[in-house]
This record gives structure tokens, sequence and C-alpha cells, in this order.
């Protein structure tokens, strides 16, 4: 006779015991969207069950991509990333995760973080394959990318993160910040195959790109420059620097002729822009196909030559609508435009100290000024 009682609590252990296999064979993942939102990807859910096994989970090498936009839903959570080994990229917009740990996910080539306002802390120490990474829009207040010596782009941008140190990062390509880097700058030294730099809005007062001689392109507006250098930069074809405090611009590089993008607009005290070929640029870049303004113009040496004008010898009002005061009587007076073409020429014999240039077009002038012990050039401006 069978023994019901003997038997029916070892079916019960069975069961139990069955379980708790079937549970130590799948991911534990216990944020309900994160776990509904992996189970939907065929391609890694492939047996169409209610769980994420570890061997799916391994197996799998392409992406989890996930956007939190209406229809979607937010995940807070991503602990069970971890049995993802093989994982490629993983991207996320809008979602608020708390930590992000990818320490096990050695196999990750691509990152994306942006607008996952609710993230305090990123793990990317043992990514050490990274290849791009962009992190945007977070809360984030600080990045360590000393270890992901692959990286060949990235972008950080609109976080309250106010340092980063890339020096370990030379295989750079691409870098895109958008930081407040006003207290420590950002150094670019290490950084030699850098052919594309965007660093515009960082409140930079000072930018070093004499050692990035691969740049090609390179948009720093929005800043606090005043000087700005890129003699050294010589396949660069793309420059914006609009919008900063420049008084100094040294563009004479040799590629002058290759550029395709210059705007140079809003920069209220740079008047002399320094280029390969003066007349080149005066023909090619004007207001109207070019961001520059009416103030500045174009020399092959922005220091010499130009000098203000001793005690002796001071002329008013500068601007002038057209008619210029000398303050006494001089030997001689000319007048030549930013192309070094002779406009107006007189004599001491004149007896003149009044300059009339109101026939002019508004712009800037070149005014040297002469007697018997001396002679200086400056600046005239003309508007009406």
């Amino acid at each position: 006779m069978i023994n019901f009682k003997k038997i029916i609590p070892f079916i019960l252990l069975c069961y139990v015991g069955a379980i708790g296999i079937a549970n130590s064979q799948n991911v534990y993942i216990p944020d309900s969207n994160f776990k509904s939102f992996l189970l939907g990807n065929t391609a890694l859910n492939t047996d169409g069950d209610t769980a994420i096994s570890y061997a799916e989970a391994a197996a799998y090498t392409d992406t989890i991509s996930h956007n939190n936009s209406p229809g979607f839903w937010p995940i807070y959570d991503i602990t069970g990333i971890e049995a993802f080994t093989n994982l490629k990229a993983f991207i996320s917009y809008h979602d608020p995760i708390a930590n992000l740990d990818f320490s096990a996910n050695t196999a990750l080539t691509y990152l994306v973080i942006d607008h996952d306002n609710g993230i305090a802390n990123i793990d990317i120490s043992a990514n050490t394959a990274l290849q791009t990474l962009a992190i945007g829009n977070t809360n984030l207040t600080q990045l360590d990318v000393s270890a992901n010596t692959a990286l060949t782009y990235l972008s950080c941008a609109y976080s309250p993160i106010n340092s980063l140190d890339i020096g370990n990062n030379t295989a750079l390509l691409g870098l895109d910040v958008r930081l407040d880097l006003s207290s420590n700058g950002i150094d670019l030294h290490n950084n030699i195959n850098l052919t594309k730099l965007s660093c515009f809005i960082c409140n930079l007062v000072s930018l070093d790109v004499s050692h990035n001689t691969a740049l090609t392109e390179l948009r720093c507006n929005g800043n606090n420059l005043t000087n700005l250098d890129l003699s050294s930069n010589t396949a660069l074809t793309k420059l914006d620097c609009s919008y900063n405090f420049l008084t100094n611009l040294n563009l004479r590089n040799g590629n002058n002729v290759n550029f395709i993008l210059f705007d140079a607009q809003a920069n209220a005290n740079l008047t002399c822009i320094q280029v390969d070929n003066a007349a080149y640029s005066t023909q090619n870049w004007t207001p109207a196909n070019a961001g520059i303004n009416d103030w500045m113009y174009f020399s092959e040496n922005c220091t010499t030559g130009l000098y203000e004008p001793s005690s002796d010898f001071s002329s008013y009002p500068n601007p002038t609508k057209g008619i210029i005061s000398l303050s006494d009587i001089m030997a001689s007076v000319s007048i030549k435009d930013n192309l070094g073409r002779l406009l107006l020429y007189k004599s001491g014999a004149q007896k003149e100290n009044i300059i009339d240039i109101e026939n002019f077009p508004d712009g800037i002038y070149w005014m040297t000024i002469s007697n018997d012990k001396q002679s200086t050039t400056h600046k005239v401006l003309k508007f009406n």
C-alpha cells in the first residue's frame, strides 16, 4: 500500500528544488521596467519565456538601448546588467538611474548616457575596450576616464563637472565638452591625435592647442578667450571662435586657402586677424560670406609696424565720421586701407592739421603721421 504521507512531502521537496534550480539559472533583475524591456527583445530572450537566463545574457553581443520617451517606462535600477559580459553597447535616454556600474561589462565599446538626471555615480574603470563615451545632462560631478585609454570619441556636456582629465586618453580623435571649466581649464597637451575639438560655452579663459597639430575642426565659441594662436594647426579647415573677448587671433598656419568654415564675429576688441595672405582673406572672408565684423581686418603681421601714437602725436575723434583733427601740423600724413593701398597723402607743405575722410567707406584705416623726429602708424575707425 502506498504511503501518501511520505510521498507528498517528497514531491513537494522535488518541486521546490526544481524551482530553485531554475531560478538559479536566471538573472536577477529587480527593476520591473528593465526586466520587461529586456524580455521584449527577441534577440536576447531567445526562448520567449518570462526570464532572462545567464546563458542568454552571456550570449548577447549586441546593444541594449532604452529611451524613456512617451510610450516607455523609466528604468531606475539596472541590476542584472553584470550578467551581460559580452555586451557591446549600452544606451540610455531619460532614465532616472542612480548608479551605473559596468565593471563586469568588459567587452563594452559604446556607451551613451543622456538626460538621465538621477545619475550620481558611474563606474567605467574596468571598461578598457570603450571607444565611444557620451555623457550629457546628468547630475554627475566627476568623470574618471583615466583607465579608458582606447577612447577615440568623448562627449561630456551639461553636467556639474568642473574638471576633466584626459591626459591618458591619447587615442582621442574627437572631443566635445560643454562644461564650466572656468576654474581648471582643459589640458590637451597629450592629445596629439585629436582632429575635432568642440569646447563652446565652457567659460574658458585660455586654450592651448599648439600640440594638437592634427586638428581639422575647432569650435570654441562662447567662451572668455582673449588670445587664440592657431599658427601650429596646419590641418585646420573649420574654425568658430565667435562670441569671445579676443584681442589676438593668429591664423597664419599655411592652410587658410583650404578653410571651409571661419567665424570670428562678436569679438568686440578684435581688429587685426593674422593670416597667411591678407589680400586673399580680405577678398574671400567678408562679413557677407564669413563670420567677421566690419571693424575687423586681415594682416600677415598684426604686431609689426602698428603703434599707438606717442604723446607728441595725437588725433581726434577716433572713431570718426570723417573729420580728423591733428594735435599739430605734421611733416606728412598718409592713410592706407587694409590692403596697404594709399588713399590719401598730405605733405607738411600744405600746413594743414585737419584730415577729411568723409568720402571714405565705413571701415578701418591706417594713418601714418610724422615729423622730422619720428613717425608712427595707428588705426582709425570711420563710421557714420
